[in-house]
């Protein structure tokens, strides 16, 4: 794609911006990535943004790296063939550092990933003066309004609309890829659904077996029925020390669910198993649909929009701090409920992990895991998996 050209003058370095997309960013199997590359004519400060190069990335490896890599590499090929100093700008802080290296003379890995597309740019560099290219770094999605100057404004403002132009591109694609996309999605769905039913049979099966021989190694999954259940309040109380710790709002989602339903998970009618700790947090946003709480350096939020940057982590991760305030909770209502490390009962969740031996009934085992199920796919095998999970339900 390469519109009719601005004239721009030969004498100085010209201004192009860079940028990659990628759709279905968490699922590699149905990512597509376009790239895009635009050129400020007049110069630093000017608004004028005139689109030059872009396309859809090629291959089966299809990220928003290799999508900004191929922009690189477009526009410095661009720059020598038309013997132009350019100065870049990229949002992409692995592909700039890389460019810089480059630069400088230094060597990259060989067999780093993406070693295809690197070698290419450093051929390139090589047939012209170093001198004649820069490259800087810009804020990943900024926002105009938060710039700090007017250098970062005019950069904001063009890399926004390189942006725009690299997702417009992506979207431009042939009506045979979308039916051949639309059918793998199909594909995906329909064998992870059947993937999942497995699983649960495999599990129900397993179970059974354990039921009928008491030395199957199974037994980590369940706990003997005649076990002393945990003894609760009454009444499930909120502690003033614990608003002001974790906050009005955190404690109130918390005790609003616990207060009606903790006290069937360990008195209940279900059986008694052992439950991870992502398992009670789906649970609880099943119920809430609230995905906090967010904590940073001990200070706890109720909101993401509140909560500063480094709080802004994934919902899976969060599960942490959901489990700190959740215990304390308990423990402030002086209920012991025993913990163990061994495998939860689940379908979803096959790692060993810290436990804790409550009351599930098979429904809610069930909801919980297809909440699971619906995300990855698959079995959650490690920190990893927990941390990349997206709330189930956020109202």
């Amino acid at each position: 794609m390469s519109p009719v050209v601005p004239p721009v003058a030969s004498d100085v370095a010209v201004e192009l911006f860079m940028d990659g997309t990628g759709a279905f960013p968490r699922e590699p199997k149905l990512r597509y990535a376009a790239w895009a590359v635009t050129l400020v004519p007049g110069g630093v400060g000017t608004l004028d943004n005139h689109l030059i190069l872009g396309g859809n990335v090629g291959g089966i490896c299809q990220t928003s790296y290799r999508a900004e890599l191929t922009a690189v590499l477009a526009a410095i090929q661009w720059a020598t063939q038309r013997g132009q100093s350019v100065r870049l700008w990229g949002d992409c802080q692995g592909v700039v550092t890389g460019v810089r290296r480059l630069l400088r003379g230094l060597p990259l890995k060989r067999n780093r990933p993406h070693s295809d597309l690197w070698e290419r740019p450093e051929s390139l560099l090589g047939t012209m003066d170093t001198g004649m290219v820069q490259i800087c770094k810009v804020v990943s999605h900024g926002q105009i309004a938060m710039a700090t100057g007017p250098l970062e404004e005019w950069a904001y403002w063009h890399n926004q609309l390189t942006d725009l132009a690299a997702a417009e591109i992506n979207k431009r694609r042939s009506s045979e890829f979308w039916t051949a996309w639309e059918g793998l999605a199909r594909a995906l769905d329909f064998h992870r659904a059947l993937h999942g039913a497995i699983l649960k049979m495999l599990l129900q099966s397993s179970w059974m077996a354990a039921g009928q021989n008491q030395t199957s190694k199974l037994q980590p999954f369940q706990v003997p029925n005649d076990e002393v259940n945990v003894v609760v309040p009454q009444s499930w109380t909120v502690p003033a020390k614990l608003v002001q710790r974790y906050g009005h709002v955190n404690m109130q989602h918390l005790h609003d669910w616990w207060s009606q339903s903790g006290t069937s998970m360990l008195q209940g009618d279900g059986q008694l198993v052992f439950i991870s700790g992502i398992q009670i947090f789906v649970a609880f946003n099943l119920c809430t649909q609230y995905p906090g709480p967010w904590c940073h350096k001990k200070r706890w939020y109720a909101s993401g929009q509140d909560a500063p940057v480094a709080a802004r982590v994934p919902w899976g991760a969060r599960c942490q701090w959901f489990l700190r305030m959740w215990k304390s909770y308990v423990k402030a209502n002086q209920v012991l409920i025993p913990t163990r490390m061994t495998r939860p009962c689940s379908a979803s969740v096959a790692r060993w992990t810290v436990c804790y031996r409550m009351r599930w009934n098979k429904r809610l085992l069930d909801e919980v895991d297809t909440a699971l199920f619906a995300q990855h796919g698959r079995q959650i095998t490690s920190n990893c998996d927990v941390a990349c999970l997206n709330a189930a339900r956020t109202g």
